[in-house]
């Protein structure tokens, strides 16, 4: 899909490798920062580590699109 379609992240989750949720926001709008994950937790620095994220789209349609994968926090 063309991202210019998506109107708001529906869901956005970071989990660790060990499945604990670290980072979970809902219902803001794409391609701003202070809405996203900052890599921390409780206040806390993460050390370097592979996360895997949830993301959900809702496009301007109506319909919603998911994403997931990995993201590597370094120092």
């Amino acid at each position: 899909s063309n991202l210019n379609s998506v109107k708001e992240v529906s869901l956005m989750e970071i989990y660790d490798r060990w499945g604990n949720r670290v980072f979970g926001n809902e219902n803001f709008p794409i391609n701003e920062p202070k809405y996203g994950w900052n890599g921390r937790f409780k206040n806390e620095e993460l050390n370097p580590a592979v996360f895997s994220y949830l993301i959900i789209v809702l496009l301007e349609n109506g319909e919603e699109e998911t994403f997931t994968g990995n993201v590597t926090l370094v120092d």
